[in-house]
């Protein structure tokens, strides 16, 4: 429900920088929202279709709306292809690049992926239904390739894939640390930067501070245990890096403009 999606006026349902191998294809239903890949802002529309390629760093920054019963019933579907199937279609696809906002030349992309919506939340496949899925599947990566395909090395320069690699070292080895008492100065030591290279290099970046994006993971990981656990503050702040609960509580408050 639109009350799910946004549970106060003050929150966005914000995605955080991470990377995965396969293809990501998001169709925009509506709602403001802000994706950057590989660096680069992407605004969206209603009926943008959004292609975030293997291993491309990408995140989700949603604009705050003030009035939630203006927000569509369904804001996008996001449909996600395995690497190993798009790679038997496209051999050469480490070579090549998807550009991220899609602008396709007939209406019919967008038509594809809001029937692929019609199967989002589990929803059962009726005798042979898989054929037509498979099927829209293929016609849908046919278009991409027709109207989106492009030469990786022309759209990502050897310098941005060296920057791009040193952030997913860094977002790996956070995502692996976050509940360890770490902070800006022992993870810049960890990787041999000095504080003031580190903390430039990775605010520039990532358009946030490393202590921002910290507390964010903190954040988020404490969220999902507030929601699946009976714990208590103490132990949730504990286990996720905080010193104490007033950390977790101040720091949660701010983001979300609720207690826990």
């Amino acid at each position: 429900t639109k009350q799910n999606i946004y549970r106060n006026p003050q929150e966005t349902n914000n995605v955080l920088a991470h990377w995965h191998n396969e293809i990501e294809i998001i169709y925009v239903y509506g709602g403001p929202s802000d994706f950057i890949i590989d660096g680069k802002h992407n605004s969206t529309q209603p009926g943008t279709i959004i292609v975030v390629n293997p291993n491309s760093i990408h995140q989700i920054n949603s604009l705050p709306v003030s009035n939630i019963d203006t927000l569509p019933e369904n804001l996008t579907t996001v449909l996600n292809v395995n690497y190993a199937f798009m790679k038997e279609l496209l051999p050469n696809l480490e070579l090549l690049y998807f550009k991220s906002l899609y602008i396709p030349t007939s209406s019919r992309p967008g038509e594809i992926m809001r029937e692929f919506s019609q199967y989002a939340g589990q929803k059962p496949i009726k005798k042979y239904e898989s054929l037509k899925l498979i099927g829209l599947l293929y016609e849908l990566i046919y278009f991409l390739a027709k109207d989106d395909l492009s030469i990786a090395e022309d759209e990502i320069s050897e310098k941005d894939k060296k920057t791009f690699d040193k952030i997913k070292k860094i977002i790996n080895y956070t995502n692996e640390h976050y509940f360890e008492p770490i902070n800006e100065l022992s993870v810049a030591q960890a990787f041999g930067y000095s504080p003031c290279y580190f903390s430039k290099f990775f605010s520039d970046n990532m358009e946030v501070s490393y202590k921002q994006y910290l507390t964010k993971i903190r954040l988020r990981n404490a969220k999902e245990q507030l929601l699946k656990t009976n714990d208590s503050i103490l132990k949730i702040a504990m286990d996720n890096g905080f010193s104490d609960s007033r950390g977790l509580i101040n720091a949660f408050k701010k983001e979300f403009s609720i207690t826990p």
